[in-house]
């Protein structure tokens, strides 16, 4: 995440952090590095990571008021039951001044709407770009800065993956084609396609 900047004297969090694949990142920018998640077996997991891991929800995280310098939110937010307590809650555990970065698929547009539909679950949710910053708004984070992504290697490989799975292609093929296809997400660097970005990075601070 370029939006976040640690340095080893620095707390941070990672909120909903599943078996801790951001983990070992921000492991290795600071001492102080905690994390929760609903899952007992995804937080036994990511324990590997060296981070200190808790299970819980977001709605009551088990540290004091103002313990932390920095939060990510990678992902997870979308899964939370009530979005705006779980940001409040965040804002809560951070010192004043804190900074929280969170990545989030969106669905602003037709065409990112209709990909983002292929590429979730029927009950998953996503936020539309103003959704979440108003969010973000009345949980009392101020922005700092709004990043689209554009993601559409990912998007596209997730989906050829599927297909070539359907159709029992070999595992190998499948691998190399998915790995060629991410390798290749600058070319979709285009203005068209960054305004049907299927994801944005927002960085805010707990004023």
């Amino acid at each position: 995440m370029k939006l976040l900047t640690l340095s080893k004297n620095d707390s941070v969090i990672e909120c909903g952090c599943g078996v801790g694949d951001f983990l070992p990142y921000l492991t290795s920018s600071c001492d102080f590095v905690c994390g929760f998640d609903i899952s007992f077996s995804s937080v036994k997991l990511g324990k590997a990571t060296g981070a200190s891991l808790v299970v819980s929800d977001a709605d009551n995280i088990p540290f004091k008021s103002g313990t932390f310098d920095a939060a990510v939110v990678k992902g997870a937010l979308h899964h939370f039951p009530d979005v705006l307590f779980a940001l409040t809650e965040i804002r809560r555990i951070l010192r004043k001044g804190g900074v929280l970065v969170l990545a989030e698929p969106i669905g602003d547009t037709r065409l990112n709407h209709s990909l983002r539909s292929r590429l979730s679950s029927k009950d998953e949710r996503w936020f539309q770009t103003q959704q979440l910053l108003e969010y973000l708004n009345r949980s009392g984070f101020q922005i700092i800065s709004v990043d689209p992504k554009t993601y559409f290697a990912v998007g596209l490989a997730i989906l050829l993956r599927r297909i070539l799975s359907k159709i029992r292609g070999p595992n190998s093929l499948i691998s190399s084609v998915v790995k060629l296809i991410i390798a290749s997400e600058k070319i979709f660097l285009i203005p068209f396609l960054q305004k049907h970005s299927l994801a944005i990075m927002v960085s805010c601070m707990n004023p």
